[in-house]
């Protein structure tokens, strides 16, 4: 803006009020899913499975920080960006 028009100051949030969850988001292009065998998986009360925790090691390096359970990969030659959930 410049010094003849009015600045109105807005709220931080106004642009959250403006816009409904996921409305930037992408559209999903491919999606699977990756079953896990049920003798991987373990009772509520077990905690979690040994292969899940490995799992979780390797895919910690592409884990999205401000997201839960969601990684990023770059493949290299194409740079196409896919998000896993």
């Amino acid at each position: 803006y410049n010094a003849d028009e009015s600045y109105q100051p807005r709220d931080y949030l106004a642009a959250t009020m403006q816009f409904i969850p996921g409305y930037f988001a992408c559209d999903v292009v491919w999606s699977t899913v990756i079953y896990i065998h049920p003798r991987l998986k373990m009772g509520p009360n077990m905690g979690v499975s040994r292969a899940i925790q490995a799992l979780r090691s390797v895919l910690n390096a592409f884990c999205v920080v401000n997201r839960k359970n969601m990684f990023v990969y770059q493949e290299r030659t194409t740079k196409s960006v896919f998000y896993l959930r």
